[in-house]
């Protein structure tokens, strides 16, 4: 089945009642619980997997970040292949992140659902930190960008990664949890083009509470935390909203040289409210941000009604919630079922990576052996895993 269609606001009102009532019968046919259940199910439905760290192979670099590394490797037993990102425990102390690496993993652990990178342990050696993870071979959302015209994905695409993403972070907040670090290199892809939300590093349990930290890419932050009143989980679907006017055109709604330029755009834009909230929709209906095909009113609604400075009157965190998402115009006729059984096709199905990634373009300090108290921070280092030598069985 295809990822979606638009629907015009003439074919909408063209439209037989009876034809409108069956769809809204069906959308509240599979409520924002159901979604969870079927998730559940199907992450239920998978092998499980007894990784022992101690048959692991090392086979390659797959890529890196700031502060960690990331490898792929082969359990020789089964021939299956892992994800494994690697963290050297003197460059967590160097930039007190053993606490994060401690929180992402009681984060991982958490999560089961399909679209949602899963951890199958962690583990520690002399010098590191490793979490072996299911492997997403289709690389990041960043990079199906880069190789857009302009970095533009088609409404069609956006729509499918958009839907994707919501069932994800519907899971991560079911659990009492919130993102806070949403970009396209963040979304992965599997081999068949399925979305998996990775490094959830930066994700926190807070409840109904809010969290004051500030953290995560500076595009993407809320109002709110601007106003120094801090996040809860609106902020992931404010979130969601930029994501998606990013994948539509190529750059985020707010930005700047440094990071109080784009603070101060995002504030000037929240202190605007609706009229603000408008010019932007109107930016997107009337294609002032050169997208080869005009987006629909159906989708610049949906961006515009995440990006609402007003936490209780953003989507996704009005008296409907989830629903509210699931319901729009813009999901007329998405089968949210099928997306979530992956029935459905994938707009883009990413081709093998053409060459491997080089340590040499890693940022400098990933690989980097720096000394480290170990009298004092190797008891924080205990929570995070066992100790065991990788590949010592093969």
């Amino acid at each position: 089945m295809p990822a979606s269609s638009c629907r015009s606001p003439s074919q909408a009102a063209s439209d037989t009642l009876a034809e409108q009532l069956a769809r809204a019968m069906s959308a509240v046919a599979v409520g924002s619980e159901d979604l969870e259940k079927i998730a559940a199910e199907e992450s239920a439905a998978s092998v499980p997997e007894n990784v022992d760290p101690v048959y692991l192979q090392r086979n390659g670099l797959l890529g890196g970040g700031g502060y960690a590394s990331v490898w792929l490797t082969t359990d020789v037993r089964t021939g299956r292949s892992y994800a494994l990102k690697q963290l050297r425990k003197g460059v967590a102390v160097h930039l007190n992140f053993t606490p994060r690496c401690i929180l992402e993993r009681q984060a991982l652990e958490a999560m089961a659902h399909p679209f949602i990178t899963r951890l199958y342990t962690t583990f520690q050696d002399e010098a590191n930190l490793y979490f072996v993870l299911e492997l997403a071979r289709g690389g990041d959302l960043f990079s199906v960008q880069s190789a857009q015209p302009n970095y533009m994905l088609p409404e069609s695409w956006a729509k499918f990664y958009a839907a994707s993403l919501s069932l994800a972070l519907r899971h991560i907040h079911s659990k009492g949890f919130v993102y806070r670090d949403l970009k396209p290199e963040n979304v992965l892809l599997d081999e068949h083009g399925f979305l998996k939300l990775a490094d959830l590093g930066l994700s926190k349990k807070v409840g109904e509470n809010r969290t004051y930290t500030q953290c995560g890419t500076e595009e993407y932050v809320p109002p709110e935390m601007l106003k120094g009143r801090g996040r809860t989980r609106a902020s992931d679907w404010w979130a969601v909203g930029v994501f998606v006017f990013e994948l539509l055109t190529g750059h985020p709604p707010f930005e700047g040289d440094k990071p109080s330029d784009i603070f101060d755009q995002i504030s000037d834009y929240a202190s605007a409210g609706d009229q603000a909230n408008q010019r932007l929709g109107d930016l997107l209906v009337q294609n002032k941000v050169g997208a080869s095909i005009p987006i629909s009113m159906e989708c610049s609604l949906f961006v515009t009604q995440l990006l609402r400075a007003e936490e209780h009157r953003r989507l996704g965190c009005a008296a409907e919630g989830f629903l509210g998402i699931q319901q729009h115009p813009w999901f007329v006729d998405f089968d949210w079922v099928a997306l979530l059984r992956r029935q459905m096709r994938p707009p883009h199905v990413p081709a093998p990576a053409s060459k491997p990634f080089a340590e040499e373009e890693l940022e400098p300090q990933v690989l980097k052996l720096l000394p480290y108290d170990k009298a004092v921070h190797d008891r924080e280092f205990k929570k995070f895993g066992p100790t065991c030598i990788m590949g010592s069985k093969i």
